[in-house]
């Protein structure tokens, strides 16, 4: 019998709210929704507040709809520099989404612009991304950190492999939409934010969002922070075609939640907690579970991944085929509230039973 309830576990959304959604009378009366929401323009408040947070300049931040905007407007600037665009395997496809974009609007191979960097056995180690770019002809590097769908943090030589990617003219594009999970977390000791280098290092460019811990994906803001004048004038030139794509209603719970770490340290603990007890359950069952900081954890599948996407769809939870990533034969699952992830092991549990695959590790 299927459940009245559809758990969405495959899209990395905030399952545990958003704090001022709890309040009763919210007085909209200071929002103006005939005024648009400027993208750019100096000292408005939630580009101050961003501008404080981090210790960057104003004139060094751009608000986005979402960083799928940021990408998009990247992917523009950069698809006509000279040299390969590298992007590292299994990593969240919307820069490369973009650059296919502007391939084929072109006319011409994406395979001829993009080089792909390996993380050997699902590792974020930047010294090995370092090593794989080296004496290449690559312009533009991107990633993530915390990785999508990996869910681990780098480690290595974060200044060795700036030192290089600066010293090479490459531009280093760094998602960071999950970063809040890092740094909201006290026992996460090893995030380094690249927002921390840009004043150093004037070759990165760092997205942000507020889709993830601080729970508005369906409104849609997002920044870009660079200290890289090419990057910004690229920025620039694409918010002049299209202008006001932050809408007011997300530009003032941007405001509202940015500064608001109480919720952030309570969210983040509660998601600690599910996190705590999915890969505990799973690994019972004899599944490998890759360590995670973020919001979701990535599974290994092996040979049933189809079947049990299929058969949890049956039970109206809905998980992230790891494919679509270029990782095969595992399986990305959103983190949510403790009876979702009750819910979701239940199901594992019994597809695991029904077809005589449990304690096969």
């Amino acid at each position: 019998m299927k459940c009245d309830i559809k758990y969405k576990l495959h899209l990395n959304e905030n399952q545990f709210g958003f704090v001022y959604q709890t309040e009763e009378n919210q007085d909209w009366s200071d929002i103006y929704f005939s005024d648009y929401v400027e993208c750019k323009v100096e000292n408005t408040a939630l580009i101050d507040k961003i501008s404080k947070k981090f210790c960057v300049g104003g004139d060094n931040i751009y608000l986005t709809n979402g960083i799928d905007e940021s990408l998009m407007a990247i992917a523009i600037g950069v698809y006509r520099l000279k040299g390969k665009i590298a992007i590292t395997e299994c990593t969240y496809s919307g820069f490369e989404t973009a650059i296919n974009y502007m391939a084929d609007v072109l006319g011409e191979s994406v395979e001829d612009k993009i080089c792909r960097i390996s993380f050997n056995n699902l590792e974020t180690n930047i010294d090995n991304v370092l090593e794989q770019i080296k004496g290449r002809d690559v312009s533009v590097i991107y990633t993530c950190n915390p990785h999508n769908p990996i869910g681990s943090v780098w480690f290595g030589d974060i200044k060795k492999f700036l030192d290089y990617t600066y010293a090479n003219n490459i531009l280093v594009i760094c998602d960071e939409a999950y970063a809040e999970y890092a740094e909201n977390d006290d026992e996460v000791t090893n995030f380094k934010s690249l927002i921390d280098y840009a004043h150093e290092y004037t070759n990165i460019g760092v997205t942000r969002t507020f889709s993830k811990a601080y729970g508005l994906a369906g409104l849609r803001c997002g920044y870009f922070i660079s200290y890289n004048n090419f990057l910004l004038s690229k920025m620039a030139q694409y918010h002049n075609v299209v202008p006001y794509s932050v809408n007011c209603v997300a530009y003032e719970l941007g405001l509202k939640i940015i500064d608001n770490n109480v919720y952030l340290k309570q969210m983040i603990k509660q998601t600690k907690e599910s996190r705590n007890y999915l890969i505990r359950e799973l690994s019972k069952l004899g599944i490998k579970v890759y360590p995670s900081i973020t919001n979701f954890i990535l599974i290994e599948s092996k040979g049933f991944t189809d079947e049990l996407i299929n058969y949890l769809k049956e039970k109206n939870v809905m998980v992230k085929n790891a494919n679509d990533f270029g990782v095969a034969n595992h399986i990305r699952i959103t983190v949510g509230r403790i009876e979702q992830m009750e819910k979701i092991v239940a199901v594992i549990k019994d597809f695991l039973n029904k077809n005589f695959i449990i304690g096969n590790g």
